[in-house]
């Protein structure tokens, strides 16, 4: 059984999405860059830009003792310290980088050399009614867009000073709480990871990693609609976040919304639209989740016309036969005709694949595994498209690459007996007993037999495959091919393949069918005894007429299980009363 909570591994592609939690999204609470904590006399450096006059440039007054101002306050604090001014000076000279260029996005990149600086700090202000306008924004590498200081009036530069510590001590605080619920998420204690990212989200409704966590937490918690949610509103805020791509295709592909889901796969590829192994691992996702055709539409796509990349090809017509599966096991050995021409179109495409590689397998370059799945998939697709004459055609190569393999064997049993080779189909099966021991080959043999017409034979490997645990309904399915055997006789033979079929039931149906069968032939017999008018029948002639019609009315009392003849059985039944009140009256004269 499914385990109720998903290893967060195989939520998503694995090795591409931060859902691993340690692994490249997010820096861990171990690594240096983290600012959300500090080890022992160490404090996370912050580059505290001087903030931009937009009323007038060249005005700097203001921002220039703000920021100061802001590096003092920051610098008090317990876990981070302010980089001074002179230093970054001195850091730009080496770069070659004009003091006048410095502005943000270069802070940004200082920031992020060498892990110079954890958290980069830029603002603006501007002249207003009431005082200066002051906004800030903080950015660390950890985050994929900015927590950004809502706009605020102040009359002096220590009160924007102090107004902007202040916000940088609570984003602080929020990015404590999306590590601690990392750290949850690390250790799969999915609830207490969504508490502190839900908490880290009232602080900062636009935090990424909150809202990826978060996602990921209630996608292991089996809420897969409010997990899909928090990704997709992670991807309104950063478009090109790529593991929140991911997490969203897989979990779309698990919840059904397959065109969705390949939405974000192919956005995903675009990004990476050369990395053969990211879309191998993307299919296999799609697969587990659901999506066969989506996983190779994703493969397909990757193609761009290559008509040597051999290893997508394969792999394409595995996931065509994984949908052509699918699609049988959902129509149903009765399923409309529609739903059954999907499936065998699904396998006859999974074939246009398998052919091309077939023709190409030295250039394939196949491991011999990877070589003996070619073959047993493409002779299941010959198999289900009626092409079994190709599928035996194919056998001795698949042997020749392969002759341990029992699989093999027993599929290419089934090729040969379809194609009326039942000896030789025998053959192959104990071939592929003797490779497997274990191997439970009784019921194909019974029904090999079958195709062959030998009653005692199909009896014998019927009653072996019982004793080696075939289903009961496996073997009312030879009952019951027994019975619509012996309609096709008559006399005693017909009557020995009913009885064969009574004796091998495991359920009702095989025997009222049998019953109802024998006991319309035993009506038809006693009918055929009475001569048309004006000729009427002999006395001895209708007792035994009628002992006939007492055989055939206890025959067809019994197949009431028979549902599908209900209505004739119930007119036989009436048409043999009617006829025994006549015999009876002769009887009696």
């Amino acid at each position: 059984m499914m385990q109720r909570m998903l290893n967060v591994r195989r939520l998503v592609a694995s090795g591409f999405v931060a859902a691993t939690v340690a692994g490249s999204a997010f820096s861990s609470p171990a690594q240096a860059q983290n600012p959300t904590s500090s080890t022992a006399g160490t404090q996370f450096r912050v580059i505290v830009m001087d903030m931009v006059n937009k009323t007038d440039p060249k005005a700097t007054r203001f921002g220039v003792r703000t920021s100061e101002a802001v590096r003092k306050g920051i610098s008090q604090m317990a876990t981070h310290t302010a980089i001074p001014s002179k230093e970054v000076d001195v850091e730009l000279k080496k770069l070659n980088v004009l003091k006048s260029a410095f502005d943000c996005t270069v802070g940004r990149q200082l920031g992020a050399r060498n892990s110079y600086a954890q958290v980069i700090m830029c603002g603006e202000y501007e002249t207003d009614p009431a005082g200066t306008k002051v906004s800030a924004s903080f950015f660390t590498k950890e985050e994929a867009i900015s927590y950004d200081v809502a706009p605020f009036v102040v009359a002096t530069e220590a009160d924007a000073a102090a107004k902007i510590v202040e916000e940088f001590a609570t984003y602080i605080r929020q990015l404590t709480l999306v590590t601690v619920c990392q750290n949850y998420s690390q250790s799969q204690q999915w609830q207490e990871a969504l508490d502190k990212c839900s908490q880290a989200l009232e602080l900062n409704p636009r935090s990424t990693p909150s809202l990826y966590y978060r996602g990921t937490a209630l996608v292991n918690l089996d809420k897969k609609e409010e997990g899909l949610a928090a990704y997709q509103k992670l991807l309104e805020l950063a478009p090109t976040f790529q593991e929140a791509m991911l997490s969203a295709g897989v979990v779309a592909a698990q919840l059904g919304q397959n065109e969705l889901s390949q939405k974000y796969f192919h956005d995903y590829l675009e990004l990476n639209p050369d990395d053969d192994q990211v879309r191998n691992v993307i299919a296999a996702d799609l697969n587990k989740a659901g999506d066969p055709m989506g996983a190779a539409k994703i493969l397909e796509d990757g193609l761009k016309g290559d008509t040597t990349n051999y290893a997508l090809m394969r792999a394409i017509g595995d996931y065509t036969l994984v949908a052509a599966v699918k699609a049988s096991k959902a129509s149903g050995p009765a399923g409309d005709d529609a739903s059954k021409a999907e499936s065998k179109a699904l396998y006859a495409k999974s074939l246009t694949w398998y052919e091309k590689v077939l023709a190409n397998l030295p250039a394939a370059k196949l491991t011999s595994g990877q070589t003996n799945a070619l073959f047993h998939y493409a002779m299941t697709a010959y198999l289900q498209t009626g092409q079994a004459a190709k599928a035996v055609a194919l056998g001795p190569q698949a042997m020749a690459n392969d002759s341990a393999s029992a699989d093999m064997y027993v599929i290419y049993a089934n090729a040969l007996g379809t194609t009326g080779n039942e000896t030789q189909a025998i053959a192959a099966l104990d071939k592929a007993a003797a490779l497997d021991p274990t191997l439970k080959i009784s019921f194909q043999k019974a029904l090999l037999a079958l195709a062959g017409g030998n009653l005692d034979a199909i009896v014998a490997h019927a009653n072996r495959a019982a004793t080696e645990g075939t289903s009961s309904e496996q073997i009312d399915q030879i009952a019951i091919q027994l019975v619509a055997e012996g309609v096709k006789k008559s006399g005693a033979a017909q009557n020995a393949w009913f009885n064969a079929g009574k004796a091998l039931a495991k359920s009702d149906k095989p025997v009222a069918m049998a019953n109802f069968y024998q006991g319309i032939d035993l009506y038809t017999q006693a009918a055929s005894m009475i001569p048309k008018a004006p000729k009427v029948i002999t006395k001895s002639s209708a007792g035994t007429a009628l002992s006939l019609l007492n055989r055939a009315k206890a025959l067809l009392q019994g197949a009431g299980a028979f549902t599908e003849a209900a209505s004739n059985r119930a007119s036989a039944l009436d048409n043999i009363d009617k006829t025994a009140t006549y015999l009876n009256a002769v009887i009696k004269q």
